[in-house]
């Protein structure tokens, strides 16, 4: 079948950090991350930590991870306090996250941790010379708000309930 549509659509409340030569990334970077490069910056290992102010996050959202695809399809996992974050879209080179921080300090930063278990050491694998352990080669991260609300179940029966009325009254018409 077809893969879902992707719900983080370009809009309003986007905020974006470009990784690598050019980018924005340096003041979100914690520990974990080598050098920057043409188009992103590698994770050095399986582990690394970005830190994004909470403000970014004050509702209800989506982390968009923008990754260069490769031939390892890399397994991925985005967490948040040691929870693995709920992947709700992939397609090559793009995994989107809900994200809810609500709960947050909003002058503070929100910790992100990107694990890749299937790391790489391009010398080991015949690629080239390089003998550092590589885990993921992020493009962007993007923070979008998903501007969809928590509704009651309650509510959602009682407007099923008034459509289903409706629709009897028309179809006895």
């Amino acid at each position: 079948g077809t893969p879902p549509a992707n719900p983080a659509q370009p809009g309003t409340g986007r905020r974006l950090i470009q990784f690598g030569q050019g980018g924005n990334d340096r003041p979100y970077l914690r520990y974990g991350w080598l050098h920057d490069e043409p188009g992103g910056r590698w994770s050095d290992g399986a582990s690394a930590l970005v830190r994004i102010p909470a403000s970014w996050l004050a509702s209800p959202g989506l982390l968009v991870l923008s990754f260069l695809p490769d031939f390892r399809e890399p397994d991925i996992v985005m967490k948040h306090k040691g929870m693995p974050l709920h992947c709700v879209y992939r397609d090559n080179g793009r995994m989107t996250f809900d994200v809810d921080v609500s709960d947050q300090i909003i002058d503070t930063f929100v910790e992100f941790e990107i694990v890749c278990s299937t790391v790489i050491c391009p010398k080991d694998a015949g690629i080239s010379n390089d003998e550092r352990i590589l885990g993921i080669h992020v493009r962007s991260i993007e923070i979008v708000r998903s501007g969809r609300l928590a509704v009651p179940a309650a509510w959602i029966e009682g407007i099923a309930a008034r459509v289903g009325g409706v629709m009897s009254r028309i179809m006895r018409s």
